[in-house]
This record gives structure tokens, sequence and C-alpha cells, in this order.
């Protein structure tokens, strides 16, 4: 929400910027105290990767909640969890205990549900169109 108030007063360029720049410092800070060299290429590509994804990520989340009301975009924040878990299935083999399966179909049931009825309210609070 908050993104979405700031987004009437500043760009999403400028919101962009101080979101990485404040993440930057305090990621910064932490890594002062635990900081360890990657020590082979593959995990150099690794985190390589995390950091295109991440900022690719934050960006289209950003524009979205600039665009699209909070209330219909939100859900799918929580749905990277589950796309989270999958990849994790997939690449390390970690199967997904009962409870997590569980998880799942409760964040995709209550995702359904709350872009269903938030896009009924949106709807019903529209002006009727006028046919010509």
């Amino acid at each position: 929400m908050l993104i979405r108030v700031l987004s009437k007063r500043y760009s999403t360029n400028q919101l962009l910027f101080w979101y990485f720049f404040i993440a930057s410092i305090i990621a910064g800070l932490a890594a002062l105290f635990s900081w360890k060299t990657p020590d082979n290429g593959r995990l150099w590509l690794l985190l390589l990767g995390i950091g295109i994804f991440g900022t690719t990520y934050q960006v289209f989340a950003t524009l979205s909640y600039t665009k699209a009301p909070v209330r219909l975009m939100a859900p799918f924040m929580f749905l990277a969890t589950i796309f989270g878990g999958l990849f994790d299935w997939l690449f390390w083999q970690q199967a997904p205990s009962l409870m997590t399966f569980i998880g799942m179909i409760l964040v995709i049931a209550g995702t359904t549900i709350t872009i269903y009825f938030g896009q009924r309210a949106i709807n019903s609070t529209r002006p009727p169109q006028q046919v010509s």
C-alpha cells in the first residue's frame, strides 16, 4: 500500500532507486559481519542469477503496485512462495511435505477468492457504461 501512496508523489524510477539504495546499505552492513567470498564460478553464477531475477522481480512488483489496485496485486506476492517451493523440488529434489501441499492449496484458494471478490468490488463501484 505504501508503494501505491508514494507513486502518487514520486516516479517509479525514484521509488526503485531509493528501494535499491536503502536495501544495498542494509545488505552491505549485514555483509560486513558475515561475508564469505564464493570459492567457485558456479556460486558466482548463482549469485548473479539471484541478483538479476531479484531485480527484475522488484521492478515488476513496483510497477504492478503503482498501476493496479493493491488488493488485487498483493495475493500474487504469496504465489512467489509456492513457486519457490516448486523450484526447490525441481532443482534440489527437496520434496514438499503434506503440510506444504495443504499450504499451497490454501494460498492458491485465497488468491483466487481475493481476486474474484476484489474484481467484483471494482466492477460494482464503476459507473455504468452508456450504450450509444
